[in-house]
């Protein structure tokens, strides 16, 4: 009872600010996120569904697109604290999938195989996008999105799920070479040939560099500083990587691929255990609820009728491919695991998918107007991943149901 007369609490005072027209505190924005996120997740563990898909309705019926009890500028507020928490998400995440307690030889061909059913995507959608008259910039966007895996909402949304095995490996190999393409594919819409040659190796540089810092800092930071902490506790990766945060900007590394360098060093290194499950709910409140923020149900009353077609073709592809794809590359290739590639949770666009999109949609060039312009692509694809998020809600009430009765 106290957290919802806290919870109604803060909506009222949030409302009022924002209806008032004042951009509303930024800390009242994100108490009314953590108690509304909290709430909604007990009723998502009341249907026996991922506490997650509370923290993801949370945002997306109280952003600035649904209810509108969060400021526009709160998602921009929060950029900083969501970083640290994706960064953190992807530490622990690469942390498990390279633990000992899973051979490295089946990890190693699941993440092989989310690599190339990444690579197959795109290249299949885009060879299918060729035959509509959308543009070619467009195409491209398009198709890259597909195949964009997001281990975050695979691991997070898998966990107390009976669909598939390990989907958070096969996600983390779809995710990076997704990375790669959009960085090389950018490289090859850049009219100058000398600029482009050095902007297609780019990509493999600083995912390599990135990935090695995360990794020596990491061991660092465990081996020489945290050594002399007789209190080891959960944040002490959070501190390492805080630490290392203002280069980001200016040396010119991904903190996306820190996080991932630094989860190898703990799956594979490391001998303590920093990560608590209990203590990883706010980092998932953060990153899942601005995710939910991101997705405006308002979205869904500017589309027109083309627009739906373009929603209903990139929901189907990525039903299909994605469920298809991957189960081919395991029996045709010399890379069978031996286990499930396949499932609904690799399936949904998360976090990181919309995070690449905001990074590098710009850079096409695309028109701020008109009928095909950078509002209607960022429209289109939120749909899109709202919508496959909303499919996979009854999919996983009914399995879950089955694996109840059996």
């Amino acid at each position: 009872m106290p957290t919802i007369i806290s919870a109604l609490f803060l909506t009222v005072a949030v409302l009022f600010g924002v209806k008032s027209g004042y951009a509303s505190n930024p800390l009242l924005n994100f108490g009314l996120l953590a108690i509304s996120a909290y709430l909604l997740s007990v009723s998502a563990t009341w249907l026996s569904l991922p506490v997650v898909f509370g923290y993801i309705a949370t945002g997306v019926i109280a952003g600035y697109g649904g209810l509108g009890a969060f400021h526009e500028t709160f998602a921009g507020f929060m950029f900083i604290a969501e970083s640290f928490a994706i960064m953190m998400l992807l530490t622990l995440v690469t942390s498990r999938i390279v633990s000992d307690t899973i051979k490295a030889k089946a990890t190693l061909k699941l993440l092989i195989n989310g690599a190339f059913s990444s690579l197959a995507i795109f290249c299949i959608l885009f060879g299918l996008l060729s035959l509509s008259p959308l543009p070619f910039k467009v195409r491209i966007i398009l198709s890259l999105f597909t195949a964009t895996y997001s281990p975050l909402i695979s691991h997070a949304a898998g966990k107390k799920s009976a669909l598939g095995t390990r989907p958070e490996s096969i996600a983390a190999g779809g995710f990076l070479m997704s990375l790669l393409l959009w960085g090389l594919t950018m490289a090859l819409i850049d009219p100058d040939m000398p600029n482009r040659l050095r902007m297609s190796i780019l990509p493999l540089v600083v995912t390599a560099t990135s990935f090695c810092i995360g990794f020596i800092w990491l061991y660092f930071c465990d081996r020489v500083l945290f050594s002399r902490i007789e209190k080891r506790t959960q944040w002490q990766p959070f501190i390492a990587l805080l630490l290392l945060y203002p280069c980001f900007s200016t040396v010119g590394i991904d903190y996306l691929i820190v996080g991932i360098g630094a989860g190898a060093y703990l799956g594979l290194i490391s001998e303590n255990n920093y990560f608590e499950n209990s203590n990883v709910s706010i980092l998932l409140i953060i990153v899942f609820g601005i995710f939910g923020v991101r997705l405006q149900l308002s979205d869904l009353f500017i589309i027109d009728m083309n627009g739906w077609k373009t929603v209903a073709a990139l929901v189907a592809a990525s039903l299909l491919l994605k469920t298809f794809i991957p189960k081919v590359i395991n029996k045709i290739s010399p890379l069978n695991s031996g286990q499930k590639t396949a499932s609904l949770n690799t399936v949904m666009h998360g976090p990181l998918a919309i995070l690449i999109l905001y990074r590098f949609l710009p850079g096409f060039q695309l028109p701020r107007t008109g009928e095909i312009s950078i509002e209607s692509i960022r429209a289109l694809l939120a749909a899109t991943t709202l919508i496959l998020i909303i499919a996979s809600i009854p999919v996983q009430l009914i399995l879950n149901k089955k694996l109840k009765n059996d």
